[in-house]
């Protein structure tokens, strides 16, 4: 698998970069991985710049692409933007889940490609980047009173994170380790959104699975994929972050049981985009009222779509089962 989440969508193959100056190598490979880096100190500008430079270089067939992309898209979450931003990069992790699905399932397929081995490490990533913007708008929605939109994305990300979560179990990799970092990344963003999409006794449980996970993550021996080049600092940040996330999770999951739901509701929501850092999310101006503000620094791509009107998401391919449940 060529690309991780955040460590989001990462090469791992390729020289340590340093997270805010141009890498030596300019290389599509260094680049990524110089983002990841930026990332992983906080630098979502500079994350943002390296992945705007390296998916500009990929041609559209390169199979690494439509990963790389979502990741640009997902990274990009933190940045106070306009809503028309948001939404491009919405719309563009939208396109790179549709691709790599597109791709694993088509017609006649065949498994022992390059393209094909690829696509299929890439989805459980891109479902989780598509999921967690995907969740954010949800959040908008319902703070703004559309409790019917918000139910339906909530319910659609949840769905989306679920199938991933299943699909890291089938991961293989070539790096030694016990579990993948995507898993580890992945499971604080199942457990808020099994809560917030009317489960939460499924989300508590993920969120004690997302704690215990935490150990593990970006350690070189437990973790498969772990980000090269991070440093002992950068690893024990990365297990307090995955701890810190799981027991937010549980607390977003908990403030969804019934007995407290009435009342909590709205505070589980703003922890779910408090733990993503897109707090701005949740005041930012309609796109017609946000020409001040700044936007993100790329637009969507040849592999992706314009910004889609009123955020209405063409959310009925690829879209999990309505009925699938949770596996712990």
């Amino acid at each position: 698998m060529t690309h991780e989440s955040p460590s989001e969508n990462i090469p791992h193959s390729t020289q340590p970069a340093t997270p805010d100056a141009q890498p030596t190598n300019d290389s599509v490979d260094a680049q990524l991985h110089a983002g990841v880096l930026a990332h992983s100190t906080g630098n979502a500008t500079g994350a943002s710049r390296f992945r705007t430079q390296a998916t500009s270089k990929m041609p559209p067939t390169d199979p690494r692409k439509p990963g790389a992309e979502a990741t640009l898209a997902f990274s990009d979450r933190t940045r106070p933007q306009s809503m028309e931003s948001f939404g491009e990069n919405l719309a563009l992790a939208q396109a790179a889940y549709r691709q790599t699905h597109s791709v694993i399932n088509a017609p006649n397929v065949d498994k022992q490609t390059a393209a094909y081995a690829i696509s299929y490490g890439e989805m459980p990533a891109t479902q989780l980047h598509y999921a967690v913007l995907l969740g954010g708008l949800a959040a908008r929605q319902e703070v703004q009173d559309h409790t019917d939109e918000a139910k339906e994305h909530f319910a659609e990300a949840s769905g989306l994170i679920t199938d991933a979560w299943r699909a890291t179990k089938g991961l293989h990799s070539d790096y030694l380790g016990v579990v993948h970092q995507t898993r580890i990344n992945m499971a604080r963003r199942r457990a808020a959104l099994l809560g917030l999409s009317g489960r939460p006794v499924h989300g508590m449980a993920a969120a004690v699975t997302a704690v215990a996970l935490s150990t593990a993550s970006e350690s070189p021996r437990l973790a498969r994929n772990n980000t090269d080049g991070l440093g002992r600092p950068g690893r024990l940040r990365a297990k307090a972050k995955a701890f810190a996330g799981g027991i937010a999770a549980g607390v977003v999951a908990a403030e969804n049981l019934p007995v407290v739901r009435s009342f909590a509701r709205g505070a589980s929501v703003k922890l779910f985009v408090k733990m993503e850092g897109m707090n701005w999310l949740l005041t930012a101006p309609e796109a017609e009222e946000a020409e001040a503000l700044p936007t993100a620094e790329h637009p969507a791509t040849e592999t992706g779509q314009a910004a889609l009107p009123e955020f209405q998401l063409e959310t009925e391919f690829p879209k999990p089962p309505a009925d699938q449940r949770d596996q712990f």
